[in-house]
């Protein structure tokens, strides 16, 4: 590939990198600080819990203070009576309402209508009391943003904030459910590790099958909830039960914004001209890239201080797509260039796979913490906003990869396009694949697609064995079809090669992905990534191996 010899290119370059560094070790840096988790619950939900079970108010609060339920909720209505009844059970008492006061815990936003909660949560136009007292950032049911005014700024608010999680009705009707990874406990599991709530809101668990006012009332099924739940949580260096933490996510930083948005400018004038160089046959003037380089950062500096907000969706979204297709040119040098290098460096085929994995995994891991660089303020890291066009950033690369590889698999190679294939074994390939990617874009982002009962165990036993668990779609079809994208390329056989290149590059755009869920602590992204690299080496080298047993009798060039 060409390389940008300019001085300019250089200076954007790295700028932008230390930019983004800085950027990186700041977030890690208040997400690694952040790791006591609280339990609490509400004065209603006891009540509730008492008036069914039989077992008075203040023996509840006794046995879940016990448990590590260290916070009450109380509203105006029934704050004397809440806070009594909390001092009795060494419980500190916090608040739902429009108004955080002195002493509370923290100030409860309003959630959806409960049944089960006796006095309504009272909603608030903006937080507003005491500024000390914590904000609790309540995820809503669809796991798109925090239960806020629509005009509410974290960037307006001093005070700290903790992201939370209160168990809704759907999540809490699963207590009684035989599927492992549905329970409250893997959900509140999940919360914790996967999205950073530090704050848990018990409420009122019911069976699976529920029956208006009918709830599960016995105090040793919350016990073995919190003890499991803890357990678990201490397993991974969380403290659980106690007081929780507040995330001190960083405010967005206008030069820092402005300059790790000159990474992707560099990165896109370099894909321009290797893309019009070396796949259109045209020529690039050093003068027209410099003018590109100049145009980019200029737009990086001015929209990071006259539109911030707009120009860290942009330049993110923009990052995710080139990311992968900076992947899709590096399976095009796959399958036009390296073949010839292996046999001249007399490689064989065990170490060719992990080098092509290799090449792919430093093109969206670069672009994915490039990704959590640039959306690195605690708009995104505290759930305000998050990455929006998931399926449009994997479409885009997905239909590069198609033309590209066609371009170089057929008009750059036609001779290799006249090679003899089973027609049973492309027609199986040609179904596997449309399958997948559909399959792939279906169940791209937070949706309603269902899972299958077995893939749903499979996961829920990954997250108990691993310490994070590894994208199905990347270590179960994107790196098996990078294995014998390779191996189809080594017999020159495009008509096999394309559409496994395709599907090999939706581990690129599900790598990169993977970085743009910013409530995801940055560390835990990486290793969900580097994990799945693993398990697609063994999965990648076992198809490897079936697919060339079938390709055996396939004539060599």
């Amino acid at each position: 590939m060409h390389k940008l010899k300019t001085a300019l290119f250089w200076l954007l370059l790295l700028s932008g990198v230390c930019c983004c560094a800085v950027l990186l070790v700041r977030r890690v840096a208040a997400e690694e600080a952040d790791r006591s988790v609280g339990f609490a619950i509400s004065y209603s939900q006891v009540q509730v819990l008492s008036a069914s079970g039989g077992q008075s108010v203040p023996e509840w609060l006794h046995r879940l203070s016990a448990a590590g339920v260290g916070y009450l909720v109380c509203t105006d209505a029934n704050e004397a009576e809440a806070r009594a009844a909390a001092a009795a059970a060494g419980m500190a008492l916090a608040r739902s309402g429009d108004t955080a006061r002195q002493g509370d815990a923290f100030l409860l936003p309003p959630v959806d209508e409960d049944p089960l909660e006796r006095d309504p949560v009272l909603p608030y136009s903006r937080p507003k009391g005491d500024p000390g007292v914590p904000l609790a950032l309540v995820e809503n049911r669809t796991r798109t943003g925090v239960l806020m005014p629509a005009d509410f700024s974290p960037n307006d608010w001093d005070g700290p904030m903790v992201q939370s999680i209160y168990l809704f009705p759907e999540y809490r009707q699963h207590f009684l459910t035989e599927d492992a990874s549905k329970t409250p406990e893997s959900i509140l599991f999940l919360a914790v590790t996967d999205r950073d709530a530090r704050l848990i809101v018990l409420t009122a668990m019911t069976p699976h099958r529920y029956d208006e006012g009918e709830v599960v009332d016995d105090p040793a099924a919350y016990e073995a909830l919190l003890a499991a739940l803890s357990e678990r949580l201490e397993a991974r260096g969380l403290h659980s039960g106690g007081a929780f933490s507040t995330q001190a996510a960083p405010r967005r930083s206008t030069a820092l914004l402005a300059g790790s948005c000159l990474v992707p400018v560099a990165l896109l004038v370099l894909f321009l001209r290797v893309v019009l160089t070396n796949g259109l046959g045209l020529s690039c003037r050093p003068s027209w890239e410099a003018a590109l380089l100049l145009l980019g950062a200029l737009a990086a500096f001015g929209g990071a201080r006259f539109t911030p907000g707009l120009t860290q969706t942009l330049v993110a979204f923009g990052t995710a797509v080139l990311a992968a297709c900076w992947g899709v040119l590096w399976l095009c040098y796959i399958a036009r260039d390296l073949p010839t290098r292996w046999r001249r460096l007399a490689l064989g085929p065990a170490p060719r796979f992990p080098l092509a994995l290799l090449g792919l995994m430093v093109c969206a891991f670069g672009g994915g913490l490039c990704v959590g660089a640039i959306l690195a303020d605690r708009t995104y890291l505290l759930e305000f906003s998050v990455f929006t066009g998931v399926k449009l950033s994997q479409i885009l690369p997905l239909s590069f990869s198609a033309a590209a590889l066609y371009v170089v698999l057929y008009r750059k190679n036609p001779r290799d396009a006249r090679q003899r294939v089973s027609p049973l074994l492309i027609a199986v390939l040609g179904v596997g694949v449309a399958g997948a990617l559909l399959l792939v874009l279906l169940r791209s982002g937070d949706n309603n697609i269902p899972v299958s009962y077995a893939e749903l165990q499979a996961r829920a036993w990954l997250e108990e064995v691993l310490y994070v668990r590894p994208r199905t779609k990347e270590f179960l079809i994107a790196f098996p079809a990078l294995a014998m994208f390779v191996v189809a390329c080594e017999r020159r056989v495009p008509v096999l090669a394309l559409p496994l290149g395709v599907l090999a590059a939706v581990g690129a755009t599900s790598v990169v992905n993977t970085f743009c869920h910013l409530f995801t602590p940055l560390l835990l992204s990486a290793a969900r990534a580097l994990t799945a690299m693993g398990f697609g080496l063994v999965t990648g080298y076992l198809c490897m191996g079936v697919f060339s047993a079938l390709l055996r009798r396939q004539r060599q060039p």
